[in-house]
């Protein structure tokens, strides 16, 4: 995972990428060694050193989320050193889960940490939040990232999957859904 990872940050330095997607699960689990949090560290840092105008953005997935007792997770550890831009769900001028997104000369991003079995509920209300952000703010592309497993994208349906025809209230809101979990 660490060379894959590595090589997909060497590809964006040597292409200029304007930015990097992470949907989630940038670890493996959740408890990680000093080890494994050393080489993300060390990637990002060698990114923002070689090509500072490249901003990574991130969602929590379900191996990122912080136990309780930790209060923070890495990816807001990685955040607060300014390694990457953590995007949340929080409340901003009515807005109850959109509150937090990106805004890019022609794009905007918008990011749903992991939700578990609520993700589906909330997904007309996704729909309506970015609209209304939109039409307040001005058109422009839209990129959602969420994380969470698409019925049959593994040999067999799993519990908690999501049906294509559920996304379907995004299709007038994003122009991209950036997904994570498998």
């Amino acid at each position: 995972y660490a060379r894959a990872f590595q090589s997909v940050i060497h590809y964006a330095i040597e292409h200029r990428a304007e930015f990097i997607l992470i949907s989630g699960d940038l670890f493996h689990k959740r408890n990680i060694n000093a080890p494994t949090y050393e080489q993300a560290y060390r990637v990002l840092s060698e990114l923002k050193t070689k090509s500072p105008s490249t901003q990574v953005y991130a969602i929590e997935g379900n191996h990122d989320l912080a136990f309780h007792q930790d209060g923070k997770s890495w990816l807001e550890i990685l955040n607060s050193q300014g390694l990457l831009r953590l995007i949340r769900l929080k409340e901003a001028n009515g807005v109850k889960l959109m509150g937090d997104f990106v805004e890019l000369d022609s794009v905007r991003i918008f990011g749903v940490r992991y939700l578990g079995s609520s993700t589906l509920s909330v997904i007309p209300q996704i729909a309506e939040e970015i609209k209304k952000i939109n039409a307040a703010s001005g058109e422009k592309f839209t990129i959602l990232m969420m994380h969470f497993g698409m019925t049959w994208q593994m040999r067999q349906e799993a519990p908690g999957e999501i049906h294509y025809n559920s996304l379907l209230p995004l299709k007038e809101a994003v122009d991209y859904l950036a997904l994570g979990h498998y």
